[in-house]
């Protein structure tokens, strides 16, 4: 929903790209993909999705901060949180009876 909201200071928050219309895009497939997860029949759909969608953040996060050598630390936490949830979500479509 920030993504959606306030899409210039949730991109820097989670160092994503700035534009605005493709973050309120990113915004809108969470929020597609969170529904998902609400419902019996689609949540291993959801939990893949998450797990897809996770693993692209990451990609964008790297992407971004590559040509404008942003402080290392920072990135890093930022990618390891994306492919953490992205695997966790990975294991969890495996069998989504939570």
């Amino acid at each position: 929903m920030a993504l959606i909201a306030a899409p210039r200071a949730t991109s820097q928050l989670y160092g994503l790209p700035p534009g605005r219309l493709w973050n309120r895009l990113l915004g809108t497939r969470d929020v597609t993909i969170g529904a998902a997860l609400f419902t019996d029949q689609w949540r291993r759909v959801g939990l893949q999705a998450r797990a897809w969608s996770d693993a692209f953040d990451g990609v964008l996060i790297l992407a971004r901060s590559v040509p404008i050598r942003k402080p290392l630390a920072p990135t890093l936490i930022r990618v390891a949180i994306a492919f953490g949830t992205s695997y966790l979500s990975t294991r969890l479509a495996r069998n989504p009876r939570w």
